[in-house]
Order: structure tokens, then C-alpha cells, then sequence
């Protein structure tokens, strides 16, 4: 019985880990194919570190800009909230769609359950068949039109 239980957890533990494994691998150093077309805040470079886990992956993205390194964390399949000192709360939720690594954040005024949505941004991220890191996101404020960039980054 014992054995059967370890067996049990051993396939779900595998199961779970090359399911992850099946989705585009994401880390390395990536810089900016194409600089002149970019947003003014785009960065230049990215490093991003990825690692499966039993419950999804976990990503590190420095992401250098010109006047310093903004660091990130996401988890897959973890919707988080954060709540600020002026009462503004931040939701984020990191889900695959498809091969198609989805990031989500929204700003509320107050508290999310039937407060005003004040940002909107969306982060889509793939690898094209170049092996290119394509991003494309998507930011909107206040109820108007969204803005979108695509970035394309080469593996350095």
C-alpha cells in the first residue's frame, strides 16, 4: 500500500513537472532586436530565470533599462493581490494560454470587489519559430482606447 502511495505521488510529481516542461523555456539573456522601432521605455536587455515547480513555473525577469534594473517575480497560476498604503490594489495573475505565457496586472481604486479599475496591463509573451522572444503588451487607463507595443528580443 505504502509503495502504491509513493508510486501515486511519484507519476502525479513527474506528471506535473514535464506538463510544465512542455511550455516554451523563457530563460536566458535576450536583448532587443530592434532598438530603433521600441517604445522609449522599453528595456534594452532582459535576463530572465525560469524553473518548473510542482505547481507551475516560476520566473525571474531583470529587466535593464537605462537607468537601473527592475526586477519581477511570477508564478504561474497564482492570482496574488497587493494592496498599497493609498488604498490602490494591484492584482496579478500569470497563466499560459496555449504556448502563450499571459501576464495580468490591474490597478483598483479601494478594494477590487466592485471598485474602479484605474490600469489595465497585459503582457503576452511567446517564442517564434526564429526562436525570437516576442512580448506584446497591452496597457489602458481609465477606460480608454489600450496602447499596444510588440517587442521582439534575440537570444544573446
Amino acid at each position: 500500500m505504502r509503495m502504491t502511495m509513493g508510486l501515486c505521488v511519484l507519476v502525479f510529481v513527474i506528471g506535473g513537472a514535464s506538463a510544465a516542461q512542455s511550455k516554451p523555456d523563457f530563460s536566458g539573456q535576450w536583448v532587443l532586436a530592434s532598438p530603433t522601432d521600441a517604445a522609449s521605455d522599453a528595456a534594452p536587455e532582459l535576463v530572465i530565470g525560469q524553473a518548473v515547480g510542482m505547481t507551475g513555473v516560476i520566473l525571474v525577469v531583470d529587466r535593464r533599462l537605462k537607468d537601473g534594473v527592475r526586477s519581477e517575480r511570477y508564478r504561474t497560476g497564482v492570482r496574488q493581490f497587493v494592496e498599497r498604503r493609498d488604498g490602490t490594489t494591484t492584482r496579478l495573475l500569470v497563466r499560459w494560454d496555449g504556448d502563450t505565457l499571459v501576464i495580468q496586472r490591474d490597478s483598483y481604486s479601494g478594494q477590487t470587489a466592485g471598485s474602479r479599475l484605474d490600469t489595465e496591463h497585459q503582457e503576452l509573451w511567446s517564442i517564434d519559430p526564429k526562436g525570437m522572444l516576442v512580448m506584446t503588451a497591452a496597457d489602458r487607463s481609465g477606460g480608454a482606447e489600450p496602447r499596444t507595443t510588440t517587442l521582439a528580443y534575440r537570444k544573446r
